[in-house]
């Protein structure tokens, strides 16, 4: 036992490098990964300017950087942020080009910085720490939400409810709200809280002993059930969103096939009471509502449809079961799906879940009037494809497997001489890094309240001398 203890304390392997070879290798590779995140950045500016993500069918570019290379939703959000504000701040985004700071640091800096205080801030960035700029910016943004003419208007902006579990599995909820809304939330809860208080027998078990915090969590629930039992009172979803679809027997004369499937296949079509609809948007709002078809002559009505093909409660828990999100590759939507009908039943498809999809309204519209398609595979897979009939592969495939192995047999084996070939691709490119490029902050104390007035100051159009 002894001896296995021994041997887990020892290193996996003899490291023969001094530490200061090592520290000096820490902070250039640091530097030179810098270098490559501007050049990151300025892609994904170029890639967003072009829209180059809806050609991809994703809705955003930190959608498509979600699920082309993998980056969580906030942080791909944070990378689109921070690449278009650098276009507007040409010093910090030289001083990021030539890895004198790193990304967190601007990162920092984009959230305040103007062409006219970046001097002064990428001054602090390149003497200072990251911890240094995080700290000025939350002081001034501080200050600066209090100087708000409107008080009342940024404090409506800044609402915001959030949900997470927790390691425990418990579910976390946090809410921002104004005082007089958040007041309307209180006084519900405290109405709630009596009611239990009522409610409960004072002789049960625990009854007595549940802390203020525990009863209002209590009362929280309550309010949600009693919101839940005034929406299950009401109509279905498929039912509340009845499609109504007519069509002229005109137009029903002069189509070339004299046997259509169904009334939706006619082109000339319109919602009740509403204008004029192409058949693709009718028939992406019969993917999951009820449909009436209504065939009409000199004002008659001559024939009515009776509601077709609505998906059952059943096979809506089976396709929620099965999918969970949207469908479309790289989208992260789970909430206020649609269901879609790979081959729609007005072309013949069946409603059953080897034909059914869920997405949600943005991809559900690009499936029916952007040119995008989906397909399903023999082995229940749904192939998706872009208007020109280029593939979208899940995950983010892209088909590039062959360039994945090319690449790692081209980086196999150059452990030792990867500093040395970063070294010399930055410096044909004009850049030059060492160890200590990155760090020039020698331990001084950051004066806060200098660097706060002077922000203030330049805010107002006074500078400081």
């Amino acid at each position: 036992m002894q001896a296995v203890e021994q041997s887990q304390l020892e290193p996996i392997a003899t490291c023969t490098r001094s530490l200061e070879a090592i520290e000096d290798e820490i902070a250039e590779l640091a530097s030179h990964m810098a270098v490559a995140e501007y050049r990151l950045l300025c892609a994904i500016r170029q890639f967003d300017e072009q829209s180059g993500y809806y050609y991809r069918g994703a809705k955003s570019t930190a959608h498509w950087l979600c699920w082309r290379i993998g980056l969580g939703l906030n942080a791909a959000r944070e990378k689109v942020r921070v690449a278009r504000a650098l276009a507007e701040l040409p010093k910090v985004s030289d001083s990021l080009r030539r890895g004198r700071i790193s990304y967190s640091k601007v990162r920092a800096l984009t959230r305040i910085a103007t062409p006219g205080t970046e001097d002064q801030l990428l001054n602090i960035a390149e003497h200072g720490t990251a911890s240094h700029i995080e700290k000025v910016v939350r002081l001034y943004r501080g200050v600066e939400r209090c100087a708000q003419a409107d008080k009342a208007m940024v404090q409506h902006h800044n609402r915001n409810v959030s949900v997470i579990y927790d390691e425990d599995g418990m579910l976390v909820l946090r809410a921002t709200l104004p005082p007089e809304e958040g007041a309307k939330v209180v006084a519900a809860l405290d109405a709630a809280m009596d009611v239990l208080s009522r409610a409960t027998d004072a002789k049960a078990p625990g009854a007595g002993t549940r802390a203020f915090n525990q009863r209002r969590a209590d009362a929280l629930v309550r309010m949600a059930e009693s919101a839940l039992c005034v929406d299950a009172a009401s109509p279905s979803r498929a039912e509340r969103f009845q499609v109504v679809v007519h069509v002229d027997a005109e137009s029903l004369r002069k189509q070339q096939n004299d046997s259509p499937k169904n009334l939706l296949a006619i082109s000339d079509n319109h919602i009740e009471n509403g204008p004029h609809l192409s058949a693709e948007t009718c028939l992406r709002l019969s993917c999951d509502a009820d449909i009436v078809g209504m065939l009409h002559d000199h004002g008659d009505v001559l024939d009515v449809g009776r509601k077709t093909r609505k998906i059952s409660a059943a096979l809506g828990r089976a396709l929620q079961s099965r999918d969970g999100c949207c469908r479309f590759p790289g989208c992260t939507h789970r909430r206020y799906l649609q269901a879609h009908h790979v081959d729609h039943w007005a072309h013949g498809g069946e409603t059953k879940l080897s034909n059914l999809l869920q997405t949600c309204s943005f991809h559900h519209r690009l499936l029916h009037e952007g040119g995008f398609t989906v397909t399903a595979a023999d082995n229940g897979e749904f192939i998706f494809a872009t208007p020109t009939g280029e593939l979208i592969a899940p995950s983010g495939d892209m088909g590039s497997s062959n360039r994945c192995l090319e690449l790692t047999q081209n980086i196999s084996g150059l452990d030792e001489n990867i500093l040395e070939c970063l070294r010399s691709r930055h410096q044909s490119h004009g850049i030059f890094v060492d160890e200590q490029t990155f760090g020039l902050w020698a331990g001084e104390r950051m004066d806060y309240d200098w660097t706060l007035d002077w922000l203030l100051s330049m805010r107002a159009g006074v500078c400081l001398g």
